[in-house]
């Protein structure tokens, strides 16, 4: 494998290209989860606000006014039920202590590259075995499905 100088400026752009699709897919960057929070219905100066949800991994999955979920960007754990008193990392730990991003503690700023990129890796190998996983379980339906045409077809 070629190393990132040694690249031509087609794979630059490809790879560049892929790294912005699991950054938005993914919500990596904090400036992505910021903007996610869209209808957040707590102000910035509270506890729970938009920021201080973002800093805490979070990013927001709600598809109405009503519906407060979100979502960590690293451990996938949904909390909804949001208070403006509650304090998103403590509410975070609270809920997914093995949370590898929980564990560290840190804004994205305060990060260094090798464990941001660390942080990358697993949360790659994770995106990736769960949709591994939805797949398999897709198969194994389809499977029981067709295995059950067959008994009912047998005489």
């Amino acid at each position: 494998m070629p190393a990132i100088h040694e690249l031509s400026a087609e794979e630059m752009k490809r790879a560049s290209n892929i790294v912005t699709t699991l950054g938005d897919t993914l919500k990596i960057f904090e400036e992505l989860r910021i903007k996610s929070f869209e209808n957040w219905q707590f102000d910035e100066n509270e506890k729970c606000s938009v920021l201080e949800m973002a800093r805490a991994g979070f990013y927001y999955s709600g598809n109405s006014k009503d519906d407060d979920s979100a979502i960590c960007f690293v451990c996938g754990k949904v909390l909804d039920g949001w208070e403006n008193t509650d304090d998103p990392w403590m509410e975070h730990q609270k809920h997914s202590a093995n949370c590898k991003f929980v564990q560290m503690r840190r804004s994205e700023d305060d990060l260094t590259l090798e464990e941001f990129l660390d942080l990358c890796e697993h949360i790659i190998k994770q995106f990736l075995t769960n949709q591994f996983r939805k797949k398999e379980a897709a198969f194994i339906k389809r499977i029981e499905k067709i295995r059950d045409i067959l008994k009912s077809q047998q005489y």
